[in-house]
């Protein structure tokens, strides 16, 4: 039976990441009501966390299972691993209700997998809670710094230095030719997906802040 130290260890880890992301979260929100601004929670964004956590936990699971299917040929694991990603990227949409009855069901695998195993619970729940708080840092930032530079930062400046870089990689480059990236329909959906996933809610899903009245 595998030594319960090491998951312990991760669980304290992640509990400390936890801590250390929720004070800058209040720190940040802080900031926002001394000028003026009154935060939001954004509860959405922690179902859409518990629902994306339940996808990724079933992804790994997956993947341990071909690893584990090809013992034999572990040269096919790459490959395959790789095809799954795709597979599972391709289908990753959070407004298809098959989409959400697998979460909801990977999500029940999660949580039988925790009640037995009360360190990974810990972690898992340390990990949820420092994305959340992390996201709404961020997110509070962005308000702060919008009201700090709103008279300093201009889109032309901001078009020029993209132009800039973008330029030193392919010469004579404009502005208009840099979106989209591909006019392949599947790779659109491949990459707005992947996108997706990696960022599971926008400003309309994280929740704004809202300026004081009166």
């Amino acid at each position: 039976m595998p030594s319960p130290v090491p998951a312990l260890a991760s669980a304290r880890h992640a509990e400390r990441a936890f801590a250390v992301t929720l004070a800058a979260y209040l720190l940040s929100a802080a900031a926002l009501v001394a000028v003026g601004v009154t935060p939001t929670i954004g509860w959405t964004l922690l179902l859409l966390l518990l629902f994306a956590l339940s996808f990724v936990y079933g992804l790994a699971r997956g993947l341990f299972l071909v690893g584990t299917l090809l013992r034999g040929r572990p040269s096919l694991v790459p490959p395959v691993g790789i095809a799954l990603g795709f597979a599972v990227t391709w289908c990753y949409r959070l407004q298809n209700p098959v989409v959400l009855l697998c979460c909801l069901f990977l999500l029940a695998i999660v949580g039988v997998d925790c009640r037995r195993d009360r360190a990974r619970l810990r972690y898992l729940a340390a990990v949820v809670g420092t994305l959340f708080a992390g996201f709404r840092t961020v997110n509070n930032l962005n308000y702060l710094r919008a009201l700090l530079t709103f008279d300093r930062v201009h889109d032309p400046a901001l078009r020029a230095l993209d132009l800039a870089i973008y330029r030193a990689l392919v010469p004579g480059l404009r502005y208009d030719g840099l979106f989209p990236l591909t006019s392949s329909a599947l790779w659109f959906d491949l990459f707005e997906n992947a996108y997706a996933m990696v960022f599971p809610g926008g400003d309309c899903c994280l929740g704004g802040a809202v300026p004081h009245q009166g």
